[in-house]
């Protein structure tokens, strides 16, 4: 799987625009774990999880102290992409954050307050829109 990300193939990934990654990077709320020689932004895995999650938690009208607040409470409790856990569910009541890896019980009983955040999705979104150089190779031998 491709490992270091362009802002254009974060947008891909994530919608999010490129305005919005430099402004979170020039804010300090996310910034690219790698730069460039250039000082070119570069993504990691890592940093599309938290991009994603955030996101999601735009996504539900959180106002922007509010994200940060949130995500601040949160960061610690992504789980680690390269272990075995590969989901997050965070149930938001009030000033309280609840978090759970793997499956939960809560599953059953989702509402508006509990966002489920899976990294085995994003990682198969990832894969869909930048496939392994093998597989690119053998599609275009394949229609060849």
């Amino acid at each position: 799987m491709k490992s270091i990300f362009t802002p254009l193939d974060v947008q891909k990934v994530t919608g999010l625009s490129y305005r919005q990654l430099q402004y979170w990077d020039r804010s300090g709320f996310i910034s690219p774990s790698v730069r460039t020689g250039g000082n070119y932004r570069r993504y990691t895995f890592a940093d599309l999880v938290r991009l994603e999650l955030v996101k999601q938690l735009r996504d539900r009208k959180f106002s922007v102290q509010k994200l940060r607040e949130l995500f601040q409470r949160v960061r610690h409790l992504i789980p680690d992409v390269d272990s075995a856990h590969g989901s997050l569910t965070l149930f938001l009541d009030g000033d309280r954050i609840l978090a759970f890896t793997g499956d939960t019980i809560l599953d059953a009983h989702l509402d508006s307050r509990t966002i489920r955040f899976s990294v085995d999705d994003l990682r198969r979104k990832v894969l869909a829109i930048f496939p392994p150089e093998s597989s690119r190779t053998s599609r275009r031998s394949a229609m060849g």
